[in-house]
């Protein structure tokens, strides 16, 4: 007997219906020094529009094909079994691509996104002609600094591979409606690229309002940014989360998927594997301009700036001094000790205990004996005695997580 999931009969009921999404043509429209590129996402009677919206200085970098939004549409139309219209010009290139990338997150996730067809009116397999200019996709996050240092700072980096631009995004980790957030960090982003010769690109867009999921639509989201400025850059640059031998699958970005969102006209690659997130630390730490300015928080309460009470802010925070390197004050800990006392009081889950064992792994290596350690050990204890314990159901499901988040219920 074969079970049938909800996603699955909405698949069955769409192909029977031969419904399709449908891309529209791209629009332009001029908004005062800004443009606004938009394309409808058609499904019977539903519309939705997806939009970029950035400097008119740009207005020559754009790709005047649909491959951003096709990008955009993936998820979507996998997740109700549709296959894809798209009325203009895509990247014959992207479209094979694609395919190899809907296999890798079907095998992942049968149950949730299954393989769809994609035709378009027109297929394009035309490289840029002379182009050669990199860009990447920049939030001020470790990972993202610490791809500006490997490229451009790094003793080995090669001069012609440096990136000429960074992308910073309003809409992505900082919410369209958190303007003041993004307007707050802006100056110190351009601050961290502009030291290096890197221009920074501000681009708003609704894409994670309409496509959802972030944990796994993240990485089109970065790939959907790139490919609209295909016009002047051939390669686009996207940070690791994860280092190799952690991968987090399935991840939104990564680097089995990531490369699987290139064109002929514009190679995407995930970098920055070979180091752990402490490695990272330890080779940032001798970048003053990245330790002063680095954002790391997702948190609300931290948009434009760190909240020092995050799991985001307390990991990086150890990392900085699991290299033996002090950690920034704009993560608001003086102290390693400071940050595990913080930890003990938050409600970790098995993969946050996962990535602490193994800095403690790397701090033992490193023959460090401090007494952060010990109580960084102490705290591991601490959570695993208390996922052990059975969680209490109804009301009292949310008195057992206030009192962890107090730290004032203690296990064992």
């Amino acid at each position: 007997m074969i079970a049938v999931t909800l996603t699955n009969w909405k698949v069955i009921f769409s192909r029977t219906l031969g419904s399709k999404l449908e891309i529209l043509p791209p629009t332009i429209r001029h908004e005062d020094d800004c443009i606004r590129i938009a394309a409808e996402l058609h499904l019977g009677k539903k519309r939705d529009k997806i939009w970029y919206r950035f400097s008119q200085a740009y207005e020559d970098s754009l790709c005047e094909r649909s491959d951003a939004f096709l990008l955009a549409a993936i998820f979507p139309a996998m997740e109700q079994g549709l296959d894809i219209r798209v009325h203009g010009k895509v990247s014959s290139t992207l479209i094979e691509n694609l395919s190899h990338f809907q296999d890798t997150w079907n095998k992942w996730h049968p149950g949730r996104y299954s393989k769809v067809g994609i035709m378009a009116d027109e297929l394009a397999n035309e490289p840029a002609a002379g182009k050669q200019e990199i860009a990447l996709m920049f939030s001020g996050g470790l990972d993202s600094c610490h791809l500006l240092w490997k490229y451009c700072l790094n003793e080995t980096a090669q001069s012609r591979l440096k990136p000429s631009a960074a992308i910073f995004v309003h809409g992505f980790d900082i919410p369209l409606e958190e303007g003041e957030a993004y307007e707050s960090y802006l100056p110190r982003a351009r601050e961290v690229t502009e030291s290096l010769g890197v221009e920074l690109i501000r681009v708003q867009t609704n894409f994670r309002k309409l496509v959802g999921n972030w944990i796994y639509s993240h990485g089109l989201a970065l790939g959907s940014c790139l490919q609209l400025f295909s016009g002047r850059f051939n390669t686009g640059l996207i940070a690791s989360s994860h280092a190799y031998d952690s991968l987090r699958l399935p991840w939104g970005s990564n680097p089995v998927t990531d490369p699987l969102m290139s064109s002929e006209r514009m190679r995407i690659i995930n970098v920055g594997g070979e180091c752990s997130r402490w490695q990272k630390a330890g080779l940032v730490a001798g970048w003053p301009m990245a330790i002063k300015h680095i954002r790391v928080c997702y948190m609300r309460e931290g948009l434009g700036r760190n909240c020092g009470l995050c799991d985001n802010c307390l990991f990086t925070a150890l990392c900085f001094a699991a290299c033996g390197q002090k950690i920034p004050q704009n993560l608001h800990q003086g102290t390693a000790r400071e940050a595990v006392a913080s930890y003990r009081s938050l409600p970790l889950d098995k993969i946050t205990l996962k990535r602490i064992r193994e800095l403690l792994t790397f701090v033992t290596q490193r023959g460090i004996h401090d007494a952060w350690q010990e109580d960084l050990k102490a705290c591991l204890d601490f959570h695993h005695r208390r996922h052990l314990l059975p969680k209490p159901i109804g009301k009292l499901s949310l008195w057992w997580d206030n009192k962890h988040r107090q730290g004032t219920c203690k296990p064992g």
